[in-house]
């Protein structure tokens, strides 16, 4: 861990909190000292959550992303920790992130999709697009990228950027039919 405190949910804000329906400000590259902070502090947030020997006892919901507008910075930073097809974990510290290309072809969470920021999870698919091409800073290699995410890897990044945004994940939920499949999207 980066810090010495343990990583707690009070740390969150939720839905009530109009901050996280704000659109997050740019920061400037190398970090600073406090946004380094801020970064470090989410990656503790995650990497505690998914430690099954520091985390047994559920002291936070465990967690493949956070942004920091989710503990009320309106930073342009996020963080995300998956693993990927091989088990193989993936760990991704975007500064200023944006998706630069697309595919046409959707993809959705079997599941649907849930978020720390809300109290009460809203159920039904979310269409996010299959593959997109992104680029930000990557703070693990200290520069800038360009990146193709396809899958599963896309919609946790597509999730996150949308925070950056002031977007949360039930707002692309059809109200009407939440379920509702269509042909054309990869479910996942």
């Amino acid at each position: 861990m980066f810090q010495n405190q343990i990583p707690s949910k009070t740390w969150l804000i939720n839905e009530k909190n109009s901050n996280l329906r704000k659109k997050s400000k740019e920061v400037n590259v190398p970090l600073n000292k406090s946004d380094e902070e801020i970064l470090f502090k989410l990656i503790d947030y995650v990497d505690f959550s998914q430690d099954k020997n520091k985390n047994k006892n559920k002291i936070i919901k465990p967690a493949v992303g956070i942004a920091a507008i989710q503990i009320n910075f309106l930073k342009r930073i996020f963080y995300i920790r998956i693993k990927d097809k091989k088990k193989k974990i993936q760990k991704f510290a975007f500064i200023n992130p944006s998706i630069i290309a697309r595919s046409n072809k959707k993809a959705a969470l079997m599941d649907g999709e849930g978020c720390l920021s809300v109290k009460h999870q809203r159920e039904g698919y979310v269409d996010r697009f299959y593959k997109i091409m992104i680029k930000g800073y990557d703070f693990f290699l200290k520069k800038e990228i360009k990146k193709t995410l396809k899958g599963y890897p896309a919609i946790v990044f597509q999730h996150e950027l949308d925070h950056l945004n002031g977007v949360l994940y039930f707002d692309h939920i059809d109200s009407k039919n939440p379920w509702k499949k269509n042909n054309s999207v990869i479910y996942i």
